[in-house]
This record gives C-alpha cells, structure tokens and sequence, in this order.
C-alpha cells in the first residue's frame, strides 16, 4: 500500500492555461501583434499596465500585472478587432484537429455552445476567419476568445506514430509544427502538439520519434 500524499506540489513547466482576460493567456491574437504593432491602446487597457503603450507591447502585458483584465479594456481590445480586422483566410483552427477537444479548453459559454450547438466541432477541415465569423451568434468577441486561448493552449489531433516534417503553410499563413508525444495506456497512437504561428516565416524543422 502506498504512503500518505506529500502535501507539496511538484513544480512543472506545463504551460497554464486561463480565460482570455487573464494571465498569461494572450489579450489579441499574434496576427495583432505582428501585423498591427504600433496601434497605440487606449487608456482603459494602460492603466490595467502602465507600461503597454502599442499592440506590440501587449507580448509583455502579463510580466507588469497578475490580475485579470477588467471589464472597460475587455471592450477597448474588442474595439481594437473590429476596427483592424484579421483577414477571413486566416486560419484559426488547423485541418485535422480533433475539435470537441476544444470543449477542455477555458472558452467562454457563449463561444463553446455557439460552436456546439452549430456542430462546428465535428469534422476536421481547417477553420478560417472567415468560416467563424460566418456563425450565426459567433461575433469578435467569440473570435478573440477562441485565437487567444487556442494560441495559449494549442489544440492536438491523434494519428498513428510516425515521423513527422513540419514545413508546409496553410492557406492565411498559419504554421504548425508537429511535436510526437506518446498517448498513455498502450494507446498505440500519439498526441501531436499543433502550435499555431502566424507569421510569415516559415517554419521548417523535421522531428522524428
């Protein structure tokens, strides 16, 4: 029989994964932050962290405070995506991602039941802008919740093991690169990590198990 649980708890460098609005989950989506850096942020973001002054800023805005975002920057940022829209090619969600596995990410009700009641998490082609934006109820909001949280806890899809090239774009210039990681149990599959990276430089690295 094992012994008494010890009372501390090992230290991991598993990413934490929160709401959007909160540390260190990103508060827009790289396409902002590469695309549109020197948009300066209103007052009602900066004073949330005096030290943010651009879009390009907010890659740091979580080093300055640890306290979830208020209600009046919430809306700042949402006027910020309305007003610089990401293109409707962009891809959000990859092909080949097992969607209902975005059901334990920390989505909003309203985004969640909006893809699910819309059977938007079956089936696996990639999602762009464009496709989501096309949801009935699915507005920016919905949006920026959905990049920010898949860009901070990337999604997975399970295939057999076998060795894997990362180089190829996706339409909008989404890249993914494919980490091999062995599911539990003798499953006889593996959970490839799909990190999203919008940018226009292409990723080319080849990992083999």
């Amino acid at each position: 029989m094992s012994g008494p649980l010890s009372q501390e708890v090992p230290v991991t460098d598993t990413p934490r994964v929160a709401p959007w609005g909160s540390p260190p989950t990103p508060l827009l989506p790289r396409w902002y932050r590469d695309n549109v850096p020197n948009v300066r942020l209103s007052a009602k973001i900066r004073i949330e962290n005096p030290a943010v002054i651009t879009i390009g800023d907010l890659e740091s805005f979580w080093d300055g405070t640890s306290s979830p975002i208020g209600s009046p920057a919430r809306r700042s940022l949402l006027y910020i995506a309305d007003t610089y829209p990401p293109p409707a090619s962009l891809v959000v969600i990859p092909a080949h991602v097992d969607r209902a596995e975005l059901l334990d990410r920390p989505l909003r009700t309203l985004t969640a039941n909006t893809l699910l009641r819309n059977e938007f998490l079956t089936g696996s082609d990639s999602l762009s802008v464009g496709h989501l934006l096309a949801i009935p109820n699915f507005g920016m909001a919905s949006l920026l919740d959905l990049m920010c949280v898949v860009e901070a806890a990337p999604p997975v899809y399970l295939e057999t093991p076998v060795s894997t090239t990362a180089s190829e774009p996706l339409e909008g210039g989404l890249y993914t690169l494919l980490t091999n990681q062995p599911l539990p149990e003798g499953s006889g599959h593996s959970r490839n990590l799909v990190v999203p990276y919008f940018s226009a430089m292409v990723v080319s690295m080849k990992l083999t198990v």
